[in-house]
């Protein structure tokens, strides 16, 4: 595969993870009913109160790891618990599981000590940098350590660390795909999470047949919650059932409701890895919005004007330590 196809679904996972997000969040936790009383079909940003276009929590996480990747030229467990310690000075909409860990953190407590039992979406919705960086074949196993470690800061539960693997290895084999075959994506995500947490690996499996049947009746049986073990086969059926159309899964995933801005956000990254920038709207791009935390970090980057500005400048700095991973030819 050539590595401008490569560098363009870098740039889509990244921005196609803040474009679903920013599309969900208004309207987390609502019920499909009330999103379609109130919208129709909701396709594109609207009025709330962080102005529309704008993240939450997890792409303040999201961003914090990716710059730390890229500043510290790979995966830095210390430099990542430090960025999650002060982002816990200004979080937008945070999950408990991640701001009682950046309190931890804040205090001095280990990275191997400071989270907790929860069996939420926190540390999935964040791992995207990871499942780019470590993407090629030789780095699947440091990829797999990296997911558990970086998950474990917040969230030390083995369905929340599946929940995360599930999303960057998803990620890693969308990259990797040339010819795409939706059943094998199923299969080997599964296969992949399946020695960490047997349940996740079915209910990856369980959504093939869904495929079959009506949006309504999967959606419901798959269930649209914050706990992982909906969250990310959610994410993953709303990705699968149109692999090759950004926007129409993103859309499917925002009306759906629930846990809208997070489930969004990790389809937008899945569906992003496999279809590159190009897939996603221009508009929807434009018009992502910082939040206060983002301002911060983008602030200390010379020539980042805009929050398209700066996920680029993220997603390129993580595909050139990518370049230098690259075996020799």
């Amino acid at each position: 595969m050539d590595l401008d196809t490569i560098k363009s679904r870098f740039q889509g996972t990244i921005i196609g993870g803040a474009v679903g997000e920013a599309l969900g969040n208004p309207v987390e936790g609502w019920t499909p009913k009330e999103i379609a009383d109130d919208y129709g079909v909701l396709n594109k940003y609207v009025e709330m109160y962080d102005g529309p276009g704008t993240c939450t929590d997890d792409m303040e996480l999201e961003t914090s790891i990716a710059q730390s990747l890229v500043y510290s030229g790979g995966f830095d467990l210390n430099d990542i618990a430090r960025s999650i310690a002060r982002w816990g000075a200004d979080p937008t909409s945070p999950g408990m599981a991640c701001q009682s860990a950046a309190v931890k953190l804040s205090q001095g407590i280990s990275p191997f000590e400071s989270g907790t039992d929860s069996a939420g979406n926190g540390a999935a919705m964040r791992v995207a940098s990871l499942g780019l960086l470590y993407s090629l074949p030789q780095d699947i196993e440091l990829l797999r350590e990296c997911v558990i470690k970086s998950s474990e800061i917040t969230h030390d539960n083995n369905e929340a660390v599946a929940g995360a693997l599930a999303i960057a290895y998803g990620i890693t084999h969308n990259l990797n795909s040339e010819k795409y075959d939706v059943n094998n994506f199923l299969r080997d995500v599964s296969e992949f999470v399946r020695g960490d947490s047997k349940e996740m690996s079915e209910r990856i499996r369980s959504i093939h047949p869904l495929l079959k049947e009506s949006e309504h009746k999967a959606i419901q049986e798959l269930g649209t919650g914050g706990y992982v073990m909906q969250s990310v086969p959610l994410s993953v059926y709303c990705f699968a059932k149109s692999p090759r159309n950004y926007e129409e899964s993103i859309i499917r995933a925002v009306n759906a409701g629930g846990d809208a801005d997070t489930n969004a956000k990790m389809t937008g990254n899945l569906s992003g890895s496999l279809n590159g920038i190009e897939a996603i709207p221009g508009y929807l791009v434009d018009g992502l919005k910082p939040t206060n935390w983002i301002k911060k970090q983008m602030i200390n980057n010379d020539d980042v004007y805009s929050m398209k500005d700066y996920l680029l400048y993220l997603s390129d700095g993580l595909f050139n330590l990518y370049k230098f991973n690259l075996p020799e030819v």
